[in-house]
């Protein structure tokens, strides 16, 4: 089964959890009443496979991909954050986000941030969270589908924006990287936490305190899983509120950086990729999980 058919399984697994948000448009079909039109920062919309933007505070720069699509009707919006010394070429490179968003009606951004190496910080995140803003804005994007996702440090400020930012992010996918499921924020965000066992960065500590975070905070059940096959166990939680939490725990490697890598990656030569094959993509599923968790009505 292809990587695209099992990511697929996602969908298939969820049906009565996400029954409630059936009546949701997908992205990029409904229609708006004005097209979009440069403001701030943008000042140029599109349609491009990759705008590149600049000047919007912080000194980071902002690959944006909008399908032709979003020129009419309201798409949806995803972040997909790189890691330390990466970028957001580099980070597209291995997740293919863009690439999958744009088939499914997204305009994906990925920031890059400033240094050399490029690195981020807590100080960046606001600025991000600005031009999230602001892209709404300009694209007149599908206020119920906005996401986020990270690796590594781009993980860390995915953990920031689903808890400050709880009532603008529909669902969040943080990935090698610990965190905390924050019980205090105004909403629960669905959310998929992707981690490598063998992370030279991520304790076995680290990853069971962040799922039982989740856990515990949310009294998720003790999981059902979905998928186990070669090196990756995918896992579904549930609570009587109908809310999800999903996690995929994997075994694959790579010579770089041991387990600190982008599960099924589309560069896994490179040094951020896991070298193994695998049959569930990492960017793939991400954008299949976001399709299923808009914001409920």
């Amino acid at each position: 089964m292809g990587s695209r058919t099992r990511a697929g399984v996602l969908a298939l697994t969820v049906v009565a959890v996400v029954a409630v948000t059936a009546c949701i448009p997908a992205a990029g079909t409904q229609p708006i009443s004005t097209p979009p039109e440069p403001a701030g920062c943008i000042t140029d919309v599109g349609p491009a496979d990759k705008l590149v933007v600049t000047g919007c505070g912080g000194d980071i720069t902002y690959n944006v991909s909008v399908p032709a699509q979003c020129m009419e009707f309201a798409c949806g919006l995803i972040f997909d954050v790189h890691g330390w010394t990466m970028s957001g070429d580099i980070q597209e490179a291995n997740t293919g986000i863009a690439a999958a968003g744009r088939e499914e009606g997204y305009i994906v951004v990925q920031p890059t941030a400033p240094g050399s190496p490029p690195s981020w910080n807590s100080t960046m995140y606001p600025h991000v969270a600005d031009f999230m803003y602001l892209a709404m804005d300009v694209w007149n994007v599908e206020d119920r589908r906005v996401h986020f996702t990270g690796f590594s440090q781009g993980g860390v400020m995915t953990f920031w924006m689903r808890c400050n930012h709880a009532e603008t992010i529909a669902s969040a996918a943080p990935t090698a990287i610990s965190g905390q499921a924050c019980p205090g924020a105004s909403r629960y965000v669905p959310t998929y936490f992707i981690q490598g066992n063998n992370d030279i960065f991520v304790s076995e500590t680290a990853i069971a305190n962040t799922i039982n975070s989740f856990l515990s905070g949310h009294d998720f059940d003790g999981g059902e899983v979905i998928i186990s096959e070669g090196q990756h166990t995918l896992t579904l939680h549930r609570n009587d509120a109908g809310d999800a939490f999903y996690t995929t725990i994997h075994d694959y490697t790579s010579s770089g950086v041991i387990g600190h890598c982008v599960m099924g990656s589309l560069d896994p030569t490179g040094p951020y990729g896991c070298e193994q094959p695998s049959t569930l993509e990492h960017g793939r599923s991400i954008v299949e999980f976001f399709k299923l968790y808009p914001k409920r009505p």
